[in-house]
């Protein structure tokens, strides 16, 4: 298997845990929420959070600065819940001081990645900003063409910044559903490029087939929406 910084491997329902510069030990603030703070004068909210720009693997994101502020959380999620003191699993955190890069956030099957920002200082941290959606780079327009004798064309469109692309099958007699995570697939090709072909398909069963990008770095992005046909 290729090698990566960090990649999501799990179903959407488990994220990598939580990335801290430092040890993250207070609650973390509703997002969203715009109580006062009676804990002293921490900052403010952050405004103007926004996503800049994406790759296969980052999510660029800004701010403006927070008066007061020494140091700025980044909070996100796959699955669009709120972060919370006792739900870990469901966030991951960076700290930096005036704006963030996002490294390494798979976003599989198209599910967006959601956001938000807290500042803090040596008074604590402040409530968090609400929500952004971004996404990684994935591939778009998969298609599968079945032909003759058991083989597909996959075709998808270009990804900025791909160096290559991972192709994953999987097949069945039946219409099952399948997962968006690459070890629900049977079959793992790497280093192709579009349009792909597959032979030696089994005629009468469905084939499945999702794409990711990889860039020069040999860090992958997420999974495609799954393209689906059967053999002739």
């Amino acid at each position: 298997m290729k090698s990566r910084t960090m990649r999501t491997r799990s179903s959407l329902a488990k994220v990598i845990g939580v990335l801290t510069v430092g040890l993250v030990t207070s609650c973390v603030p509703p997002i969203g929420d715009t109580t006062p703070n009676t804990t002293g004068s921490v900052p403010g909210i952050p405004s103007g959070v926004a996503v800049t720009g994406s790759t296969i693997s980052t999510i660029s994101v800004k701010w403006n600065a927070v008066a007061g502020a020494t140091s700025y959380t980044v909070y996100y999620t796959l699955d669009g819940s709120q972060p919370g003191a006792n739900n870990y699993a469901d966030y991951v955190s960076d700290l930096t001081t005036t704006s963030t890069v996002i490294s390494h956030v798979t976003s599989s099957y198209g599910q967006p990645i959601e956001i938000a920002v807290t500042a803090t200082n040596d008074n604590g941290e402040g409530n968090a900003s609400a929500m952004v959606a971004g996404s990684t780079l994935i591939p778009t327009n998969v298609v599968v063409t079945p032909a003759d004798s058991g083989k597909f064309t996959v075709t998808w469109s270009a990804v900025s910044g791909a160096a290559s692309y991972n192709v994953y099958e999987k097949n069945s007699a039946l219409d099952s559903a399948i997962g968006p995570t690459e070890t629900a697939y049977g079959k793992e090709i790497t280093n192709v490029s579009s349009p792909f072909h597959w032979v030696n398909a089994a005629v009468g069963h469905y084939y499945r087939f999702a794409v990711s990008a990889v860039d020069a770095s040999g860090n992958e992005g997420g999974l495609s929406q799954v393209g689906t046909a059967v053999a002739q």
